[in-house]
């Protein structure tokens, strides 16, 4: 008994001082400056805080379930970068609590703690972007407590598990559309496990399973319905979509998703490499095969998740993760049974255990602990995000804030609505990114014709010039709207802050100094206030 109780002890001490390492680095990096999509997210939020239902101020072809999860947080911690730093940071350890009970299932009591370490550590890595609040966190959330629910309900053969299952895998879907696959993969194993052994039983859990997967998304199309937005909600989520996609032959797609596989493994490197080895492992140990199924079911539906529109982007790889901790986890699960087997010493087992994750982990951690903790936040950030300028984008929106009134509205010639969120302004314009407009898709121009015709009808209080942040091949691209831009601003706008960041240094100029100033180079951005009638 008291055996029993230690290991209970332990790994409840283990998971909690993985629990802790992880916070740390997240409170570490909780005032880091928003990047662009958290700007998106954050100022999709704020807006459904003022009653405003996504696409109507804010186009874009994400799903809605992330806005309503930055705008959940900000109504509780708060409209600001900490408050969704905050959230971020529960949304990680709630993750990791998730993984836990899910690699407790399926390899027993030295499972769960591991793969909940791994997770954790990979979460906030730097590799991933990790520190940021992307969707990809949020679509892991609910995919993993989705996952512990669905074999759950096969444990315990109770039906509503099924269906609170799937309404879970369906939020996952409602974050991000990659949150399908592992939707699918529920389904895919509810419907082999299920009603192979019982047929109509089967039949009955499948259809919960599938009835809560589909309600999240049509209750959301009811509600978009009801406000007025479904067109443009179904133009951005399906109808763009199809545009969006890499024009690439397939050894260009093959090569650009091996070598973002690689920058993303390469900081934790010692712990991919022990889950490649769990993943094999995890089938050797007695009795396990059926977990070892639903494990590799799971990473493959993350894969699955990075892939579609081959844009192998970082964070991309976050529905991976929680594959590969779970591969970890079923490893150090294959080394305890081993030496339990060869030594029949459950208590040498467990330290040899401990010690080998530990000697992994440690060591994945000595790969980069200057990008997670050994340096100045905001001095890491600004590295990874290099002649991005995000944080200098905060006081951008205070100028704005301070110098108009709640109705005035803003237009950035740019990609970078984390302004509108600082500023606490509506955008003039509905097109808060203007990538979409610079791409070789069939809407571009009819999108680059409607932006200035809102921009126009709005007549935007403040312009702000941010167009150098686009790439080399979109600016080529942007020849049109970039002329219609010089010449609106010319005629309607004044120079009044000028943002010059030249050789590792900052300075800002206003007003008439603004005007005087005539930067050669570096990054540049430059607010203009319209002119009085």
């Amino acid at each position: 008994m008291t055996t029993i109780l230690n290991r209970i002890r332990l790994r409840f001490l283990l998971l909690a001082a993985a629990i802790a390492f992880v916070v740390a680095i997240r409170s570490h990096f909780i005032d880091i400056a928003f990047e662009r999509d958290e700007g998106e997210y954050a100022y999709a939020g704020q807006l459904l805080l003022q009653g405003i239902p996504p696409y109507q101020y804010a186009y874009n072809m994400k799903l809605p379930g992330t806005y309503l999860g930055y705008a959940g947080i900000m109504a509780v911690f708060g409209e600001s970068i900490r408050g969704v730093h905050l959230g971020l940071l529960l949304i990680t350890v709630a993750s990791m609590m998730s993984i836990f009970l899910l690699g407790d299932k399926l390899f027993g009591p030295h499972g769960g703690w591991p793969a909940a370490a791994t997770y954790g550590l990979l979460s906030v890595s730097w590799s991933v972007l990790g520190p940021c609040g992307h969707a990809t966190h949020f679509v892991v959330l609910f995919a993993l407590a989705g996952a512990v629910l669905l074999y759950r309900g096969g444990e315990r053969d109770s039906t509503l598990l099924f269906l609170f299952s799937g309404l879970l895998f369906g939020f996952a879907f409602l974050m991000k559309q990659p949150g399908l696959f592992f939707a699918m993969f529920g389904f895919c194993w509810a419907a082999v496990t299920e009603i192979s052994r019982q047929r109509r039983q089967g039949l009955i859990r499948c259809g919960m399973l599938a009835a809560g997967i589909v309600l999240p998304f049509a209750l959301t199309c009811l509600w978009l319905l009801l406000a007025g937005v479904f067109g443009r909600f179904r133009f951005w989520t399906f109808g763009y979509v199809r545009e969006y996609q890499a024009e690439m032959e397939l050894d260009e797609v093959w090569n650009w998703f091996a070598s973002s596989l690689t920058e993303v493994a390469e900081p934790n490197l010692p712990l991919w490499g022990i889950s490649i080895g769990g993943m094999v492992a995890m089938y050797l140990i007695p009795g396990r095969r059926r977990q070892a199924v639903f494990a590799t079911g799971f990473t493959l539906a993350g894969l699955l998740a990075v892939v579609p529109g081959f844009h192998f982007r970082a964070h991309y790889f976050v529905t991976l993760l929680p594959g590969i901790a779970l591969g970890v986890g079923g490893a150090i699960a294959a080394l305890h049974h081993l030496v339990v087997r060869c030594t029949g010493r459950e208590r040498l087992a467990t330290l040899l255990s401990v010690c080998a994750f530990a000697i992994y982990f440690i060591w994945s951690v000595s790969n980069h602990w200057g990008l997670l903790i050994g340096r100045p936040a905001q001095e890491v950030a600004d590295e990874i995000y290099t002649n991005q300028g995000f944080s200098d984008f905060p006081e951008v929106g205070r100028y704005v804030e301070e110098n108009s009134g709640p109705d005035d509205r803003v237009f950035v010639f740019g990609s970078e609505p984390q302004v509108y969120f600082h500023a606490r302004r509506r955008s003039a314009t509905g097109y808060i990114y203007l990538y979409p407009l610079l791409e070789e898709q069939s809407f571009a121009k009819r999108m680059q014709e409607e932006m200035i015709a809102e921009v126009e009808a709005a007549r935007p209080l403040f312009f702000v010039d941010a167009y150098q942040t686009w790439s080399e091949e979109r600016n080529l691209r942007a020849k049109d709207i970039r002329d219609w831009a010089s010449g609106y601003v010319t005629a309607n706008y004044k120079l009044v802050a000028l943002f010059v960041w030249k050789d590792g240094r900052k300075n800002w100029y206003y007003d008439e100094q603004a005007t005087r100033f005539k930067p050669d180079r570096g990054f540049i951005l430059r607010i203009y206030r319209r002119n009085q009638p």
